[in-house]
């Protein structure tokens, strides 16, 4: 399908995304049970917030360097699928399948957790110097 046509060309494309995506089984089951997994149900407030508890419970006990991979690596994983899904629906084969998915909530989401993550990480890093 042109969905797994897409993945096949943005990782010749893109490198780096094969060498840093680097999930351990744990890491991966969590990838796919709850950050790439579909909900054909609304992704308002209430969702939103037990989504976000979901992934800091999982990074709690995470040294913040792991927690940084861990969501630069799913960040770039759900903008990857995300592309693969728009390419999909181009030709028809993916219809209105990216919706249940709940991308761009979920990447501004990391994304915010990110900046939080890698600030106060920066933060410690210059106490500790």
């Amino acid at each position: 399908s042109m969905h797994e046509t897409f993945h096949l060309f943005f990782e010749m494309a893109n490198p780096k995304h094969i060498v840093r995506c680097d999930f351990n089984d744990t890491e991966y089951k969590f990838y796919q049970n709850w950050i790439y997994n579909r909900d054909y149900s609304k992704f308002n407030l209430k969702k939103k917030i037990e989504w976000k508890r979901g992934l800091n419970e999982f990074l709690a006990n995470k040294k913040k360097e792991k927690q940084i991979d861990f969501l630069q690596n799913s960040r770039y994983r759900l903008i990857e699928e995300k592309l693969a899904y728009k390419e999909g629906e181009k030709y028809g084969k993916d219809n209105c399948m990216s919706e249940a998915f709940h991308f761009d909530e979920k990447i501004k989401i990391i994304e915010k957790m990110l900046y939080k993550t890698i600030k106060k990480a920066r933060k410690e890093n210059k106490i500790n110097r």
